[in-house]
């Protein structure tokens, strides 16, 4: 992401230190919060965003006007006048933990540590998560009932503070939510002759006859134009053109992607021309219809209602075609694609005999389980597809497999070279559980061309 900002000249955009360095701490934040190559929760990381702060340097160094800092930084400090916004904004959502504890005194004041796990889904919550939870919400409403203390005290002359109310239907002002700041207070302004309601329409109209005009001149904002468009280097130049390929090179990968079984998509895929001259967009097919059809199989797992899901599966075919977008296909192709992945779905999920791969009950099931281990003085990276635990006690770890036999080649001649290209594979994932447990491990390559589950034997 940060060398995609510079090769877009982003720091053209900025017209400011301050600018500059909030984009430096917004790339330090992602590096920060970086898992595996992604980001392990999104709305997280989006909170911890928003609630950063990058002081103006300006500000820091003037001795005298507006101090920007939030309420813990203002401990300590003494202004003339004081400045508090937002006071009606609600807190950010407290997700559930998957572990809770909480530490207080008995009554011989000895520490007693009390612990409880979050419940599943649909369960009743256990009377101590939820006692503890509340210890939690308590602490933290106790917390920044002082923060706002500790800020309108800072003020020698006068403390002001903003926030946005709703009136009901009488006229009168609605309680604020029971999370914000302002609820705690709300009962010493509500009433009150220092506290001034103003309609926003009316603030808006002052702001802009006060600019000099009225409130329905509203002027487009415009674009913000870069300062000065600096070269490319030259390094950067070579990664922006493309890669070109060798008709060898082709060739061979062409071959590789024969014996990795990928004919289907790759039949698809020389159906029609590239998108660049000297490199094939469409030699990303086979790998990007083996991940979708993995999608599918990993969102069927959880899927409240499979009846359901497999009828609906069309209402899917916008999601496969924006991943194919960018290939650049003929229409005829881009309907085999699409086509290819309704039939290596359907085709395995109807079949009977293999219904109990997809049972979410199986204890320990998951679907894209990411493994890493070190191996020869390196960190290796693992996916398996599917694993769960039977009723026997046996660990089966399962690997999906988009492919087809070639024309003229017999069911017993594919599932022969299905078992030789993928032996070591699941052999590798078979040694990484056997490290992990001592319960039998089976394996095996689920076919959706067949479709059939062919047991790996060691």
């Amino acid at each position: 992401i940060e060398a995609s900002w510079g090769l877009l000249r982003g720091i053209n955009c900025c017209r400011s230190e301050l600018e500059l360095e909030s984009v430096a701490r917004f790339l330090n934040l992602l590096d920060e919060q970086e898992v595996a190559g992604g980001l392990s929760n999104f709305f997280d990381f989006q909170d911890t965003v928003y609630s950063s702060f990058v002081p103006s340097t300006d500000a820091q160094e003037s001795l005298s006007g507006l101090h920007l800092l939030t309420m813990h930084k203002s401990k300590g400090l003494e202004y003339d006048h004081v400045l508090l916004p937002s006071l009606s904004r609600p807190p950010r959502h407290d997700n559930k933990t998957l572990l809770v504890w909480h530490q207080r005194l008995n009554t011989a004041q000895e520490p007693h540590l009390f612990m409880a796990g979050v419940t599943k889904t649909g369960s009743e919550e256990s009377s101590l998560y939820q006692l503890i939870r509340y210890e939690h919400k308590h602490k933290q409403l106790l917390e920044s009932t002082r923060l706002l203390y500790i800020a309108v005290t800072r003020a020698k002359k006068s403390a002001t503070l903003f926030a946005n109310v709703v009136r009901d239907e009488d006229g009168g002002l609605k309680e604020p939510g029971s999370g914000t700041l302002l609820k705690r207070i709300w009962p010493q302004l509500e009433g009150h002759e220092s506290v001034t309601v103003s309609a926003l329409e009316d603030i808006y109209a002052v702001s802009k006859t006060d600019a000099g005009g009225t409130p329905d001149d509203i002027q487009p904002t415009l674009i913000t134009r870069f300062n000065q468009v600096l070269e490319f280097e030259p390094w950067e130049q070579r990664a922006l053109e493309l890669p070109a390929k060798s008709e060898e090179t082709a060739a061979s990968e062409s071959r590789s992607g024969a014996q990795k079984s990928l004919q289907p998509a790759a039949k698809i895929a020389a159906s029609t021309s590239s998108t660049a001259e000297g490199y094939d967009h469409q030699s990303e097919l086979p790998s990007i219809l083996g991940t979708l059809v993995h999608r599918v199989f990993e969102t069927y797992v959880s899927a409240p209602d499979r009846a359901l899901f497999l009828r609906d599966l069309k209402s899917l075919e916008p999601h496969w075609r924006l991943a194919i977008r960018h290939l650049d296909l003929q229409h005829g192709a881009e309907e085999k694609a699409i086509a290819f992945i309704h039939a290596s779905v359907q085709r395995t999920l109807e079949t009977p005999s293999l219904a109990w791969i997809f049972d979410d009950q199986h204890l320990d099931s998951e679907c894209e389980l990411e493994l890493s281990r070190f191996q020869s003085g390196q960190l290796r990276n693992f996916i398996i597809d599917r694993t769960f635990i039977d009723q026997n006690d046996v660990r089966w770890v399962i690997d999906y497999k988009t492919s087809t036999p070639s024309a003229g080649q017999t069911i017993d001649s594919f599932v022969a070279e299905q078992r030789e290209n993928y032996r070591n594979q699941l052999d590798s994932h078979r040694s990484l559980f056997s490290y992990m447990e001592s319960r039998p491990i089976r394996t095996g390559l689920l076919l959706t061309a067949i479709p059939a589950l062919v047991e790996m034997e060691f």
